[in-house]
């Protein structure tokens, strides 16, 4: 956990990992009430829905620091691995639905 908070240091990493953890967890919980079950089984529409929620997020992460390259002139390869981890955690929420 030392090393984890060590990585993470700053407060806007651990705003990146529930920002994008909150937006997949919508989203899948959005195409998972949409989706018609056409003959596959729950895992696949749970995966799947996962899946889209965490590509959502992980838009939504790739955009917030295009726009901070081209307003401050800086990209944060850590605020980016923060938003993947909050996408990878809610597409993990998304399997157990």
């Amino acid at each position: 956990m030392k090393k984890i908070k060590e990585f993470f240091g700053d407060m806007s990493h651990w705003y990146h990992i529930v920002a994008c953890l909150v937006i997949a967890a919508v989203v899948a919980l959005v195409s998972k009430s949409l989706w018609s079950y056409g003959g596959e089984t729950e895992l696949f529409a749970n995966a799947a829905c996962g899946f889209i929620g965490f590509v959502a997020a992980t838009c939504c992460g790739v955009a917030k620091e295009v726009v901070d390259f081209f307003r401050y002139g800086r990209f944060d390869a850590k605020d980016l691995l923060a938003d993947l981890v909050g996408a990878a955690v809610a597409f993990l929420f998304a399997l157990g639905m």
